[in-house]
């Protein structure tokens, strides 16, 4: 019995792979979802006044900016890689979005 239990849990191990975003975005960049297929979204710093949405997966970073304001964040990602998270508008007030393709939309 220990022994079936025990290979059951070997054969269910997973591996994981460690990416560096900061290096990847060139700037200050957090991670706040993951998806099972390793896609990541966040926020990228982009200068002193702008942090974008990211979405990293196949070793590249891909901006999807902010809906106009200064400040997206993505906080969710989903099995088909679509992105929900929030954005500051130029007003200053927050919005949610969810993306399509490389693009946010607001919800």
């Amino acid at each position: 019995m220990a022994l079936t239990t025990l290979l059951a849990l070997t054969a269910a191990a997973r591996t994981y792979t460690i990416s560096d975003l900061r290096r990847a975005a060139n700037n200050p960049s957090g991670a706040r979802g993951i998806n099972a297929g390793g896609q990541i979204t966040g926020y990228a710093n982009r200068s002193s006044t702008k942090c974008n949405v990211f979405l990293y997966g196949g070793d590249k970073m891909r901006m999807l900016g902010t809906l106009g304001g200064t400040t997206g964040l993505g906080l969710a990602i989903n099995a088909s890689g679509r992105v929900a998270g929030s954005f500051t508008l130029s007003d200053g007030t927050y919005r949610g979005f969810i993306s399509a393709g490389s693009k946010l939309m607001s919800v």
